[in-house]
């Protein structure tokens, strides 16, 4: 099966949420249809999260997307092709949705370590990112640490 879905209740901040629904994908399966439906749970917030999932020799195997009500898990087969890019294996069309919808979007996208996420993007699959925030740089002394961390999930106060 290319496509699973389910809904989880989040649990971290101390604010009501609504259930969030989690699609997991395999990368050769992505259809634009589900893209356009996932950013469409972005255009309400205007905000795009990234977390990557790195495998063996360190390359991006896993890429979720979420917004505030749908998170998109989409995974990449195949290994890194000598001289090439590791989404060798995985079809360019699919990659090209992927590039135009969801990364070329002119919302911002936040990671953690955003520096590391692009350049995984563009060196491992070949996908180049626009409007990339680290949210690591909101608290610029101490990036690293672990209140920088707590500090872009909202402080102290909002989560449990």
């Amino acid at each position: 099966m290319d496509t699973t879905n389910f809904t989880l209740q989040q649990n971290i901040y101390t604010d009501s949420h609504p259930q969030i629904t989690v699609s997991r994908h395999n990368a050769n399966a992505l259809k634009a249809a589900e893209l356009h439906d996932f950013m469409s749970s972005v255009a309400t917030t205007g905000h795009l999260g990234i977390a990557p999932v790195y495998g063996s020799k360190c390359t991006l195997s896993i890429v979720a997307f979420a917004s505030s009500t749908r998170v998109m898990i989409i995974k990449f087969p195949g290994q890194r092709k000598e001289g090439g890019y590791r989404g060798a294996s995985t079809k360019r069309p699919a990659l090209d949705l992927l590039e135009y919808i969801v990364l070329r979007s002119s919302y911002p996208k936040y990671a953690f370590r955003m520096d590391n996420v692009a350049l995984s993007l563009i060196f491992d699959l070949n996908l180049p990112i626009i409007h990339a925030v680290d949210l690591l740089d909101l608290q610029k002394p101490d990036r690293q640490s672990f209140d920088a961390i707590l500090f872009a999930l909202g402080g102290k106060n909002y989560y449990n």
